[in-house]
Formats: C-alpha cells, sequence, structure tokens
C-alpha cells in the first residue's frame, strides 16, 4: 500500500506539495492497479472452482436419473408381466373390467 515517505529531503523546504500530491496518486493509482489485478485473478480462480463443483454435481444428477429410470422402466416391466399374468389366467374377469372402464370413461365424458 501507499506508505508517506519519511526521508530528511521530504521535510526539507524545497520539495513542493504538488510533487508530494502526485508521488502519493502515482503510488495510489499502483496500489489500486495491484487490487484489480488480485481480484481479476481470484475471480478467475473461483471460476474454475466452482465450473469443477457444477460438474460434479451435474454428473451426480444424471447418474441419480439413470437409476431412477431404471427403477421406473423395472416396475413397469414387473406391473405388465402381473397384469397379462392375470389376463391369461382370468380372460373374462379381464374383459368384464375393461367393458367396466370403458363404461366409465364413455359416461363422464360424455356429460356435459
Amino acid at each position: 500500500m501507499a506508505q508517506a515517505k519519511t526521508t530528511a529531503d521530504s521535510t526539507s523546504s524545497s520539495s513542493k506539495p504538488e510533487d508530494e500530491v502526485s508521488a502519493q496518486i502515482a503510488a495510489l493509482k499502483s496500489d489500486i492497479s495491484a487490487l484489480t489485478n488480485a481480484v481479476a485473478e481470484l475471480g478467475r480462480a473461483k471460476t474454475s472452482e466452482f465450473q469443477s463443483y457444477a460438474k460434479s454435481k451435474a454428473s451426480e444428477a444424471k447418474a441419480k436419473a439413470h437409476e431412477g429410470a431404471d427403477y421406473v422402466k423395472h416396475n413397469a416391466e414387473y406391473a405388465y408381466g402381473r397384469a397379462n399374468d392375470f389376463v391369461t389366467e382370468r380372460p373374462a374377469t379381464a374383459i368384464g373390467i375393461a367393458a367396466a372402464v370403458g363404461f366409465l370413461i364413455g359416461h363422464f365424458s360424455s356429460r356435459k
């Protein structure tokens, strides 16, 4: 950071106040430039850190989605097998249930 000069010639009467102010402004500009560079570098480091974190979370979510899809597929296949077995074992009952469901759907859809 900017520091005031403590040498003997800075206190002498030959130095002008304008020169001291100009030197302090130049030091301040240099410090601001260094701070800007440090903040930019920190931003770049955090950006790559956040990108890797987001990629890992996305891959975890993708894996969980695949697990969920496999679970649903397995349950659908199981339910289809059970329904197929029921129709094979009791065809008259299956036709009666299908007719009743069809009648109810037709009845409710024709109401206004």
